[in-house]
């Protein structure tokens, strides 16, 4: 988990501004900028990490405009921008949705369509770029689409923010358990700063029902109809409370599944017990099934996961 460092200084006033176009969509997302003043000087720094399928960046620079156009989003990259505003103002606008963030406030965008940032004054900023299916295990509630601000008021907002840093600031030190560890607290936080967006309230009953699964991971039985069940519902119920989210029963459990094996692999308390004991206990019954599954999500195979971390 190297540390990358971007910046305008010693390069020619008219060659800035160009190489800062590049440098965003390196270190955070693929995007466009666009300079208000295009005869006006630019000057801007990015310091850049990535662990995992998790992309930190922390920039300051003077005013300009950042543009995800319907080009970028047909591109792939099914991505959430979770943004700490340190300095500076940032408005952003996203279909019908206008946000404005201040200083200390947190930004989610959805990466799956166009959205538009813009800076009119020296601005100073942490982004991390977090899947969405990943973020979406922990907050259900937020819509494809729509951004959200969480307010200087709303609860956890300051842990979020010390999350955020932390990883900016001393990702380096860390290695990938302890930095995937910290990424999923902060999911986590912003899955509890339920007051992000107007009138966005987790489903009290969704979030019992997905406490109750993550609980019974190795659970193999676990299905709709048991879970259903156990809340006394109808199974008719539970796939509308999950339909709501985007995200359907089968696919929410899959994900975090592999997401709690990920965790398992890495956790170096676990590092004797083989991959199939691993895959066994978060509820797979079949090794190949797991094998494939767990390539399909992280690219890699689990045994080459594991050893990525241990080189």
């Amino acid at each position: 988990m190297g540390t990358i460092v971007w910046g305008t200084q010693g390069l020619e006033p008219d060659s800035g501004f160009d190489y800062w176009r590049e440098t965003v969509c390196r270190a955070v997302l693929n995007v466009t900028t666009e300079a208000p003043d295009p005869q006006e000087a630019f000057h801007g720094s990015i310091v850049g990490r990535s662990f995992g399928d998790v992309r930190i960046a922390s920039f300051r620079s003077t005013r300009h405009d950042v543009v995800r156009t319907p080009r970028h989003v047909a591109e792939g990259d099914d991505s959430v921008l979770v943004s700490l505003q340190e300095r500076g103002q940032c408005r952003l606008s996203q279909g019908d949705e206008r946000l404005l963030l201040q200083p200390g406030e947190i930004g989610l965008v959805d990466g799956a369509r166009p959205f538009r940032l813009s800076f009119s004054e020296d601005v100073r900023r942490v982004v991390a770029v977090l899947p969405r299916r990943t973020l979406l295990l922990k907050a259900p509630w937020l819509v494809r689409g729509r951004p959200h601000r969480i307010a200087l008021t709303s609860r956890f907002i300051s842990l979020a923010r010390r999350h955020l840093l932390e990883l900016a600031r001393h990702g380096e030190a860390m290695d990938e358990m302890s930095a995937s560890l910290l990424a999923d607290n902060l999911c986590n936080l912003i899955g509890l700063s339920s007051d992000a967006g107007a009138g966005a309230r987790p489903d009290r009953l969704h979030e019992a029902i997905l406490a109750f699964c993550r609980g019974r991971l190795g659970d193999e039985t676990l299905s709709p109809g048991a879970v259903a069940a156990h809340f006394n519902i109808s199974v008719r119920t539970l796939h509308a409370r999950f339909a709501a989210t985007g995200q359907s029963f089968g696919r929410w459990l899959l994900a975090t599944r592999l997401e709690e094996s990920r965790r398992a692999l890495l956790d170096p308390r676990r590092a004797a017990e083989g991959i199939a004991s691993i895959a066994y206990s978060v509820g797979f019954n079949d090794l190949s099934v797991f094998n494939r599954a767990f390539r399909n999500r992280f690219g890699v195979a689990p045994r080459q996961h594991r050893n990525r971390d241990l080189a």
